[in-house]
């Protein structure tokens, strides 16, 4: 990218619409799913500049999504991160924006949503990405962080779970994320996680204290599985 920009710019175009379109295709066949999200969790901050991702990320992402995008199916890129490894998370925030919305003509349709994950909003803070969000009006979406998830207790993943509302809602627009769940984790810390967002989550958001959670009853999984069995694609 830096000795030889025109190969470098060669070859992504190729990976692009060679492997990717292709690649897109095959899943939407075989899965008939109608969104794609595209992540490339190597291309952020501090791994490439904010310039870097914009001549060598953006304008392919922007080549897939406008070859792939139709009415029925989604095609959009996010998965970056790095708001923390910059002077102003304004940066990154921006790229995360014109990932989701670069070659799409179609965005009265499309489920948009501002991801920021755990790793930058604990030391960005979340009161300074909600109001980016509100000023784009798009969806805030954070994540649970999952070593959390994994090693609870209740009442701490409950007290996130109370505190990433309260300073996330706003008036609307949020939605929280559980995901790369550690194998192994206590069933129950899962149950929590969802119960609690269920109970602190509907707008408008009112009272949140931890000590009016509910922990809800759950079936042991291996009598769950006895009983409804897994689904069969």
């Amino acid at each position: 990218m830096r000795r030889n920009p025109a190969f470098a710019h060669s070859l992504l175009e190729f990976l692009s619409m060679e492997v990717v379109c292709p690649w897109i295709d095959k899943i939407a066949e075989v899965t008939n799913t109608s969104m794609v999200v595209m992540n490339d969790a190597w291309a952020s901050a501090p791994n490439m500049t904010t310039p870097i991702v914009r001549e060598f990320c953006l304008p392919y992402l922007e080549k897939v999504i406008r070859a792939k995008n139709s009415a029925m199916r989604t095609v959009m890129g996010t998965g970056s991160w790095g708001e923390k490894e910059v002077a102003d998370p304004r940066e990154i925030l921006d790229i995360k924006m014109e990932m989701l919305t670069a070659g799409n003509s179609f965005k009265a349709l499309r489920p948009f949503y501002l991801l920021v994950w755990s790793e930058d909003y604990e030391v960005v803070g979340i009161p300074k990405i909600r109001a980016y969000a509100e000023e784009k009006g798009v969806c805030l979406l954070l994540n649970i962080r999952p070593a959390l998830i994994e090693e609870g207790p209740v009442d701490r993943i409950v007290e996130n779970v109370v505190k990433l509302i309260g300073e996330g809602a706003g008036n609307g627009k949020f939605g929280l994320l559980i995901n790369l769940v550690p194998l192994g984790t206590p069933v129950e810390h899962l149950h929590a996680a969802v119960a609690a967002i269920k109970q602190f989550g509907a707008y408008p958001v009112g009272r949140l204290e931890r000590a009016d959670f509910r922990m809800p009853s759950f079936a042991p999984f291996d009598e769950w599985l006895r009983k409804e069995g897994l689904p069969v694609l």
